[in-house]
């Protein structure tokens, strides 16, 4: 969970860092694609681990990407005034 939460994350933050805005988007949009991809291959390897504990899994990721859209995308907004 808490992988999974990070790697969440870490895809939300790289994302909006380089696309620069819609971070929540942005970022609950990555979580989503990395949970389904998780989701599908634990559907074709082992049918029955796939439970409620699956859907808070997939909930954490989500919420932890588009937090890690926020913070990518608030990074990127930062410029050096020389």
């Amino acid at each position: 969970s808490v992988s999974a939460g990070l790697c969440a994350f870490a895809a939300g933050w790289l994302s909006s860092k380089k696309i620069g805005s819609g971070g929540i988007i942005n970022g609950a949009a990555c979580a989503l694609l990395i949970y389904a991809l998780i989701l599908i291959i634990s559907a074709i390897i082992m049918p029955q681990a796939i439970s409620v504990m699956s859907l808070y899994h997939g909930i954490i990721m989500i919420l932890s990407g588009a937090i890690g859209g926020i913070v990518g995308a608030n990074m990127s907004a930062r410029r050096k005034i020389i």
